[in-house]
């Protein structure tokens, strides 16, 4: 994609922004051994309904444009109005996605906190999902704000495992709950990053971290990554996006 093309991505997305097409979806996370699910994740859908824009097109570095920080304030927003108005639609555990950006914000941490006493008086958690545009170097900046984060009762994820951090005691350091597993490490790429796996699997056990698999679309693959160690599970094989939220 050239830079002419990002740009006008870019410039749709925030004009769809500005016209309020947008909305949230969840997407349930699964626990394997049980079959059950136990938590899902929030994603941002931008556009027409019937054909929303390719996020494989905008995300994640469409996060490092200034403008995003207001799609922040705007998503953070709606979750606090509806767990006021319908909590039902939230699962014990929701996972939403976060960026270096929003981490750097003051008033964006204190809102994200305030949603969050919200969610833990409903009985329900916010898992913030550290995508794999946070550098150790952006963890260790964040660090204050994101134990800040943790004290209140909120948990972490690294997500995109893989693509990003690979640092197994700087993730510790960082005091994720969950490490999620890309699907191009943990379905596609199995066998060729088997050894990484099975030690990265290991550390999780060791550390309590819970091991998550992104990106599962077949009975095989999830018979195959119960077998290898993963607790919970993502993907089209447990359920595609739906609408949960709208304006």
């Amino acid at each position: 994609m050239n830079i002419t093309n990002s740009q006008a991505n870019y410039a749709e997305f925030f004009h769809h922004i500005e016209e309020e097409r947008w909305w949230l979806a969840s997407q349930p996370i699964v626990d394997l051994k049980e079959d059950t699910v136990i938590a899902s994740e929030l994603l941002l859908r931008v556009g027409k309904e019937d054909s929303p824009l390719d996020n494989s097109l905008l995300f994640p570095k469409i996060t490092l444009d200034h403008r995003f920080l207001e799609v922040s304030f705007k998503i953070w927003n709606l979750i606090d109005k509806i767990i006021e108005t319908k909590k039902e639609v939230f699962s014990d555990r929701t996972f939403i996605n976060i960026c270096p950006q929003d981490i750097k914000d003051r008033e964006l941490v204190s809102f994200v906190k305030k949603v969050n006493k919200k969610f833990l008086s409903n009985e329900k958690r916010i898992v913030l999902e550290l995508s794999e545009q946070f550098s150790e170097q952006d963890i260790l900046d964040s660090k204050d704000k994101l134990s800040d984060l943790i004290n209140s009762g909120i948990e972490l994820a690294l997500d995109d495992y893989g693509l990003g951090i690979l640092n197994l005691d700087f993730i510790q350091q960082a005091k994720v709950s969950y490490l999620k597993f890309d699907k191009s490490i943990c379905v596609d790429g199995f066998k060729e990053n088997n050894n990484l796996i099975k030690e990265t699997l290991l550390f999780c056990n060791r550390n309590n971290i819970i091991s998550l698999a992104e990106g599962v679309e077949s009975d095989d693959q999830r018979d195959f990554l119960l077998s290898a160690g993963f607790k919970l599970a993502q993907g089209f094989l447990f359920g595609k996006p739906k609408k949960l939220i709208t304006l």
